[in-house]
């Protein structure tokens, strides 16, 4: 969360939240709280990689196990009236002052400061007198010289950023700033504190402007640019990886600045778990895809080993012997004849000696059998093989395609009913009744045509068997993993033809 957003959502929330009630208190993970307020939520996501602090529309959830922080805001906040909302000039750190009576009735005061600052991100609760009553991370001597964050300690906002403050900065002290690098650019990204896309828009608004003009034009972009990010509005660009406080395209959505960094947040927590969803699944249908390979190689060796001609030959061994079996001489070891399936060429057959011949040809019809069996086996085995292994390509392309983290889970229980996955275990928490999609999506063409595209292997082979009918089109990709698509009705046009086909391509 930059400077830029972060101040604005500071102003946004000491507009909005001043006076309501404090109520729950939750934290889903370790580094993220849940402060109800009102009939909305305080959000405060303190992940290293993007810290956030915004205002949700739902409630709060309730946790039936909390971490300790949790439960002393709640034993501090809870039922107190929010007097106001500061924000700390020049660095990301905001407090909420929250009074709460007691219950001898008398009115205490706590400050619940919020620092939004990378890998660095804290909460921390202080008392009236401005002492830790409890850090969401403490901070002890031996880990920093500078700061200590221990309950009793005295509080000390974070060492100022080392680039100025935008907000605070002056005309006179950005040209000096402007005039001291040669390089325009270098010197705002050096010097002022401002987010990659700020020094962007400022950029693309002085174009090719040089010297003392293009100076002067950077100084009214700045300008314009702070403006903007005071009206309380939120940008999201269409390609969704940003929010801000101006525009920075003539496309994006825009919204109350704190809807959009609820969305926008809310949006890349979906995203991530999606993410998150699809690589354990892809880590296991690759490691599943591996020990199948595998397999199917040293399948493919035996089956080259039983398919040669070393069954047929003890096979004829067996009913050669028994042939000649009333002219076969005592003590003999190699049968010499002609061979009768093969007139006019000869036939040694090794014999066991001291077992009667009969016996001798019974055994070699044995190890005739022995291999054909093991033969059947192999090709049984490799057919087994290979469909374990379209199954699993067909997953695969499912997992990619997948767009809800339903649908994933959906495929995880499906591994998981197939042996290919091991079973999660419980967390203690109950499991929250999910609503059950159907297999397949659901397109509508401009007729009113439907196309069923399924979501999965159980959905494909929903759709193909169970739900199409004999009037409708099948499609799907020969040779190729992916969605079997139904169009459903009689005489579909070709422009539905090629929709319905297209849906299927992979």
């Amino acid at each position: 969360m930059d400077t830029l957003l972060f101040t604005a959502v500071a102003d946004a929330l000491a507009r909005e939240i001043v006076g309501r009630k404090v109520g729950v208190v939750s934290n889903p993970t370790s580094l993220w709280v849940e402060i109800g307020v009102g009939r909305g939520t305080l959000v405060f996501i303190l992940n290293p990689d993007n810290p956030v602090a915004f205002l949700s529309q739902r409630a709060p959830a309730r946790e039936t196990s909390r971490s300790h922080f949790a439960w002393v805001l709640e034993q501090h906040l809870k039922g107190g009236k929010i007097q106001g909302l500061f924000r700390c000039s020049g660095d990301r750190v905001m407090g909420m002052v929250v009074s709460v009576r007691d219950r001898i009735g008398k009115v205490n005061t706590c400050t619940l400061v919020a620092e939004i600052m990378g890998r660095h991100s804290n909460l921390v609760l202080l008392n009236q007198e401005g002492k830790v009553i409890e850090p969401l991370k403490k901070v002890h001597p031996d880990m920093s010289r500078v700061r200590h964050l221990l309950p009793g300690y005295a509080y000390h906002p974070p060492p100022p950023m080392p680039k100025r403050d935008p907000l605070t900065l002056n005309r006179q002290a950005f040209f000096e700033l402007g005039t001291s690098s040669l390089n325009l650019e270098e010197a705002i990204r050096k010097e002022i504190s401002l987010p990659g896309y700020a020094v962007g828009e400022i950029l693309r608004r002085v174009g090719s402007k040089k010297g003392p003009e293009a100076l002067l034009s950077a100084w009214e972009a700045l300008n314009a640019i702070l403006s903007q990010s005071k009206e309380g509005k939120g940008h999201i660009p269409s390609h969704g990886r940003l929010c801000t406080p101006f525009p920075i395209e003539e496309d994006s959505t825009e919204l109350p600045i704190l809807r959009a960094v609820e969305r926008f947040f809310e949006e890349r927590q979906r995203k991530q778990a999606l993410d998150a969803a699809r690589r354990e699944l892809n880590r296991a249908i690759k490691r599943k895809m591996k020990s199948i390979e595998k397999a199917l190689a040293k399948e493919r060796v035996k089956s080259l080993a039983y398919a040669g001609e070393e069954a047929r030959r003890y096979q004829r061994w067996g009913e050669v012997i028994l042939i000649h079996l009333n002219n076969i001489p005592r003590g003999c070891s190699v049968l010499e004849v002609d061979d009768p399936f093969e007139p006019g060429t000869t036939i040694s057959i090794p014999l066991t000696e001291g077992v009667p011949p009969a016996q001798t040809a019974q055994g070699y019809f044995n190890r005739a059998s022995k291999i054909r069996r093991k033969q059947h086996a192999a090709s049984k085995r490799l057919k087994e093989l290979s469909r374990i292994r379209e199954f699993l390509e067909s997953l695969s392309w499912s997992v990619e395609s997948a767009e809800e983290l339903e649908e994933l889970k959906e495929l995880r229980e499906e591994l998981v009913r197939e042996g290919l996955l091991e079973k999660g275990k419980a967390r203690g928490k109950k499991r929250e009744k999910r609503v059950q999609k159907a297999p397949y999506r659901i397109f509508t063409t401009p007729s009113g045509k439907q196309c069923l595209v399924g979501r999965h292997p159980k959905g494909n082979e929903e759709i193909t068997f169970k739900v199409a009918s004999r009037f409708d089109l099948w499609f799907h990709a020969r040779d190729f993993p992916g969605a079997h698509v139904v169009l459903r009705g009689k005489d579909p046009s070709q422009e539905e033809i090629e929709k319905a086909a297209s849906l299927a391509a992979p």
